[in-house]
């Protein structure tokens, strides 16, 4: 868990609500959030495969990656210092050693051994609004898609027109007032490779 018992009561002040209600509500949120984000967040290892691999990168789908354990490319295993991962997005560049190889199987560690801030300080807001029954069903309308916002003077407003955007939040209400600070940890649908 991203966040512990102990670390939402310090944040939050919260000395009155059950260890267990705050785990549940921690693994709740994160899971929530996990999903809004489409990966894990937590230090952990994964094994993906990838068939019919081309000459562009492979993009894993955790980050940040902490450790590459081993690369299987069609049954025979590849020595994984011939490989470049660019380990704070996830993105293992094979310099042409996996091309079209049928089958790669990458092994790896990744995600997050401490919570970093500002997703720390989201779940925390989001568990305590849960734990007092007042998560937001639909969200404040003003932050659902928000995709910039500038003060001069006159405050004005762009919404992300995107269908991505819409249907995370569509599916997500409650996470409107913190799709800033989650966009951080969301993989750019278009990534310079």
């Amino acid at each position: 868990m991203l966040v512990s018992v102990t670390e939402y009561r310090t944040a939050s002040g919260d000395t009155a609500t059950s260890d267990a209600e705050i785990d549940a509500s921690l693994s709740h949120v994160q899971a929530m959030v996990e999903a809004f984000l489409d990966r894990l967040l937590g230090a952990q290892a994964h094994t993906e495969v990838f068939t019919f691999v081309s000459p562009e990168p492979l993009l894993l789908r955790q980050w940040p990656v902490t450790t590459l354990t081993s690369l299987d490319k069609d049954g025979t295993a590849v020595d994984v210092t011939e490989v470049v991962v660019d380990k704070a997005r996830g993105i293992l560049h094979h310099r042409n050693l996996l091309n079209w190889a049928e089958q790669v199987t990458v092994t790896y560690t990744a995600g997050y051994a401490t919570c970093p801030p500002d997703l720390k300080a989201v779940i925390v807001s989001l568990t305590t609004a849960r734990l007092a029954g007042e998560l937001d069903v639909n969200g404040p309308a003003s932050a659902r898609g928000v995709k910039k916002d500038t003060v001069y003077g006159v405050s004005a407003i762009e919404y992300d027109p995107s269908p991505l955007a819409k249907a995370q939040l569509d599916f997500y209400p409650e996470l409107g007032p913190y799709v800033r600070v989650l966009e951080r940890y969301q993989r750019a649908y278009e990534v310079a490779l």
